[in-house]
Protein backbone atom coordinates (compact mmCIF):
# COMPACT_ATOMS: atom_id res chain seq x y z
CA UNK A 1 0.00 0.00 0.00
CA UNK A 2 1.06 3.61 -0.58
CA UNK A 3 0.91 4.43 3.12
CA UNK A 4 3.48 1.66 3.74
CA UNK A 5 6.00 3.45 1.48
CA UNK A 6 5.76 6.75 3.34
CA UNK A 7 8.01 7.28 6.36
CA UNK A 8 6.85 9.22 9.45
CA UNK A 9 8.65 12.28 8.06
CA UNK A 10 6.58 12.11 4.89
CA UNK A 11 9.41 10.89 2.62
CA UNK A 12 9.10 7.81 0.53
CA UNK A 13 11.35 5.03 1.81
CA UNK A 14 12.99 4.70 -1.59
CA UNK A 15 14.03 8.37 -1.35
CA UNK A 16 15.50 7.72 2.12
CA UNK A 17 17.37 4.65 0.87
CA UNK A 18 18.70 6.57 -2.12
CA UNK A 19 19.81 9.44 0.13
CA UNK A 20 21.55 7.03 2.55
CA UNK A 21 23.30 5.35 -0.38
CA UNK A 22 24.49 8.69 -1.75
CA UNK A 23 25.72 9.83 1.65
CA UNK A 24 27.62 6.58 2.14
CA UNK A 25 29.14 6.73 -1.33
CA UNK A 26 30.17 10.35 -0.77
CA UNK A 27 31.86 9.45 2.51
CA UNK A 28 33.82 6.64 0.86
CA UNK A 29 34.86 8.93 -2.00
CA UNK A 30 35.94 11.65 0.43
CA UNK A 31 38.00 9.17 2.43
CA UNK A 32 39.72 7.93 -0.70
CA UNK A 33 40.45 11.46 -1.92
CA UNK A 34 41.73 12.55 1.47
CA UNK A 35 44.08 9.63 1.83
CA UNK A 36 45.77 8.55 -1.42
CA UNK A 37 48.14 6.38 0.58
CA UNK A 38 45.20 4.27 1.76
CA UNK A 39 44.14 3.65 -1.84
CA UNK A 40 47.74 2.87 -2.83
CA UNK A 41 48.12 0.44 0.05
CA UNK A 42 45.15 -1.56 -1.18
CA UNK A 43 46.65 -1.89 -4.67
CA UNK A 44 50.33 -2.22 -3.73
CA UNK A 45 50.74 -3.06 -0.02
CA UNK A 46 54.54 -3.44 -0.12
CA UNK A 47 55.03 -0.12 -1.91
CA UNK A 48 52.69 1.74 0.44
CA UNK A 49 54.49 0.52 3.56
CA UNK A 50 57.85 1.63 2.16
CA UNK A 51 56.39 4.95 1.07
CA UNK A 52 54.69 5.63 4.40
CA UNK A 53 58.03 5.56 6.20
CA UNK A 54 59.49 8.00 3.68
CA UNK A 55 56.46 10.25 3.90
CA UNK A 56 56.77 10.52 7.68
CA UNK A 57 60.53 11.08 7.64
CA UNK A 58 60.44 13.63 4.81
CA UNK A 59 57.55 15.53 6.44
CA UNK A 60 59.52 15.65 9.69
CA UNK A 61 62.61 16.80 7.79
CA UNK A 62 60.57 19.51 6.08
CA UNK A 63 59.09 20.74 9.39
CA UNK A 64 62.45 20.64 11.17
CA UNK A 65 63.94 22.47 8.18
CA UNK A 66 61.38 25.25 8.58
CA UNK A 67 62.38 25.64 12.24
CA UNK A 68 66.07 25.52 11.31
CA UNK A 69 65.64 28.15 8.62
CA UNK A 70 63.78 30.39 11.07
CA UNK A 71 66.71 29.99 13.48
CA UNK A 72 69.13 30.94 10.69
CA UNK A 73 67.12 34.09 9.97
CA UNK A 74 67.22 35.05 13.63
CA UNK A 75 70.99 34.64 13.61
CA UNK A 76 71.22 36.76 10.44
CA UNK A 77 69.21 39.53 12.11
CA UNK A 78 71.71 39.45 14.98
CA UNK A 79 74.55 39.92 12.48
CA UNK A 80 75.79 36.31 12.59
CA UNK A 81 76.28 35.01 9.05
CA UNK A 82 78.02 31.77 10.02
CA UNK A 83 74.86 29.81 9.15
CA UNK A 84 74.52 31.23 5.62
CA UNK A 85 75.68 28.05 3.86
CA UNK A 86 73.48 26.03 6.19
CA UNK A 87 70.42 28.13 5.31
CA UNK A 88 70.93 27.52 1.59
CA UNK A 89 71.25 23.75 2.04
CA UNK A 90 68.29 23.60 4.42
CA UNK A 91 66.16 25.54 1.94
CA UNK A 92 67.03 22.93 -0.73
CA UNK A 93 66.16 20.18 1.74
CA UNK A 94 62.76 21.66 2.50
CA UNK A 95 61.99 21.86 -1.23
CA UNK A 96 63.10 18.33 -2.07
CA UNK A 97 61.38 16.80 0.96
CA UNK A 98 58.12 18.52 0.03
CA UNK A 99 58.32 17.17 -3.52
CA UNK A 100 59.25 13.72 -2.26
CA UNK A 101 56.23 13.61 0.06
CA UNK A 102 53.93 14.62 -2.77
CA UNK A 103 55.29 11.97 -5.16
CA UNK A 104 55.18 9.31 -2.45
CA UNK A 105 51.59 10.14 -1.53
CA UNK A 106 50.59 10.01 -5.20
CA UNK A 107 52.32 6.67 -5.73
CA UNK A 108 54.29 8.30 -8.54
CA UNK A 109 56.36 6.22 -10.93
CA UNK A 110 59.10 8.82 -10.38
CA UNK A 111 59.40 8.21 -6.64
CA UNK A 112 62.65 6.23 -6.94
CA UNK A 113 64.28 9.04 -8.89
CA UNK A 114 63.07 11.62 -6.38
CA UNK A 115 64.18 9.45 -3.45
CA UNK A 116 67.67 9.38 -4.94
CA UNK A 117 67.74 13.17 -5.25
CA UNK A 118 66.24 13.57 -1.78
CA UNK A 119 68.86 11.27 -0.31
CA UNK A 120 71.71 13.28 -1.86
CA UNK A 121 70.30 16.63 -0.73
CA UNK A 122 69.71 15.30 2.80
CA UNK A 123 73.27 13.93 2.92
CA UNK A 124 74.60 17.40 2.06
CA UNK A 125 72.32 18.98 4.65
CA UNK A 126 73.30 16.52 7.37
CA UNK A 127 76.98 17.17 6.64
CA UNK A 128 76.47 20.95 6.88
CA UNK A 129 74.36 20.71 10.04
CA UNK A 130 76.95 18.58 11.81
CA UNK A 131 79.36 21.54 11.59
CA UNK A 132 77.11 23.53 13.92
CA UNK A 133 75.73 20.99 16.43
CA UNK A 134 77.94 22.24 19.26
CA UNK A 135 76.48 25.76 19.06
CA UNK A 136 72.89 25.23 17.92
CA UNK A 137 70.52 22.49 19.12
CA UNK A 138 68.32 22.89 16.03
CA UNK A 139 71.30 21.86 13.91
CA UNK A 140 71.43 18.50 15.71
CA UNK A 141 67.69 18.09 15.26
CA UNK A 142 68.02 18.84 11.56
CA UNK A 143 70.96 16.47 11.13
CA UNK A 144 69.00 13.70 12.87
CA UNK A 145 65.96 14.37 10.72
CA UNK A 146 68.07 14.25 7.56
CA UNK A 147 69.63 10.99 8.70
CA UNK A 148 66.18 9.42 9.16
CA UNK A 149 65.10 10.62 5.72
CA UNK A 150 68.28 9.24 4.14
CA UNK A 151 67.50 5.86 5.71
CA UNK A 152 63.92 5.89 4.37
CA UNK A 153 65.11 6.95 0.91
CA UNK A 154 67.47 3.98 0.96
CA UNK A 155 64.51 1.66 1.64
CA UNK A 156 62.78 2.99 -1.47
CA UNK A 157 65.94 2.60 -3.55
CA UNK A 158 66.66 -1.00 -2.53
Amino acid sequence: MISDLISPSGEKETDQSRRALLIGASAVAALGAANPLLAASQEHPAHASKASGLIGAAEDCENTGDACLAHCFERFKAGDLTLAACAVVVDDTIAVCSATVKLAMNGSAHLKHMASVCQGVCEDCEKECLKHVEKHAICKDMADSCKATIKECDRILT
